[in-house]
């Protein structure tokens, strides 16, 4: 059986359990490619990955190739998935949109959360694929239950904007909130901006202020202009210009143009 033998060259490849080593862990997972019956496939998959991140898109594609028409189960649909990525950047084949479509969709279809994604922008944006909201809102909200980050920003956006969907501002504000828990700069902004705006919410300019500043710690410029806007709302003048001066230097245009600094 090959299974111990997968493992080791895993535990070697992530560092699982002893120091990571590149070299061990790539000869064993071509031991595990040539010579073996149940994890020949994810070994090869294992090899595609590896090339890839190498930049060796030929090699990487010709094997996520082989996964995809000859592997099984998730192995299969993480290939299709990457042979789709291939074909969407043009990487180690022609550059084909279209292709890239079909591929992800086939994994999706499957139940490949990440190829979900990707067709989901897809079809939202009508890049490649005929623009489509009502169905990248139901791609990006299969992701989503699965708690994929991505597609939970995108789920709340779509639903803020009413697109593909009524819009249903609560629901938006909701799921902003979960990404924020996660770590999403973009996501605190737009709590922020929803507080502020009073959307699905009522108007809160502390609530919004604290969103502001979460998200200007990691130098989202927008958020840092609309800190100074809250203490504007607020009558604190010397505070809201701090905070224009701080969106300022951070390249804010309108926080420049408040201030009459040049362009």
């Amino acid at each position: 059986p090959d299974g111990p033998l997968y493992q080791l060259a895993r535990c070697y490849h992530f560092g699982l359990g002893t120091d990571k080593d590149e070299e061990k862990a790539l000869e064993l997972f071509k031991r595990v490619d040539e010579h073996g019956v149940e994890n020949q496939f994810r070994a090869r998959l294992e090899l595609a990955k590896i090339n890839f991140e190498a930049r060796n898109y030929d090699a990487a594609l010709t094997m996520f190739m082989d996964v995809a028409n000859n592997g099984e189960n998730d192995v299969k649909l993480e290939a299709m998935n990457m042979v789709g990525r291939c074909c969407y950047s043009g990487l180690g084949t022609q550059y084909n949109k279209y292709a890239a479509s079909q591929w992800f969709q086939k994994a999706s279809t499957g139940g490949n959360t990440e190829a979900r994604v990707s067709l989901a922008k897809m079809y939202r944006a009508g890049d490649g694929v005929p623009q489509n909201s009502a169905e990248a809102l139901i791609l990006f909200g299969k992701a989503s239950e699965k708690g994929n980050l991505e597609a939970i920003f995108n789920v709340a956006d779509m639903s803020r904007k009413g697109e593909g969907c009524v819009p249903n501002k609560e629901l938006a504000l909701h799921l902003f909130q979960e990404a924020t828990k996660r770590g999403d700069v973009e996501a605190m902004y737009n709590v922020g901006e929803m507080y502020f705006n009073g959307e699905g919410v009522e108007k809160n300019f502390d609530e919004a202020l604290k969103m502001f500043e979460r998200a200007s710690e990691f130098g989202h410029a927008k958020a840092m202009y609309m800190a100074g806007r809250c203490h504007s709302e607020k009558q604190n003048s010397v505070a809201a210009t701090d905070w224009y001066e701080k969106a300022a230097r951070a390249g804010n245009q309108a926080a420049r143009d408040l201030l009459g600094w040049s362009r």
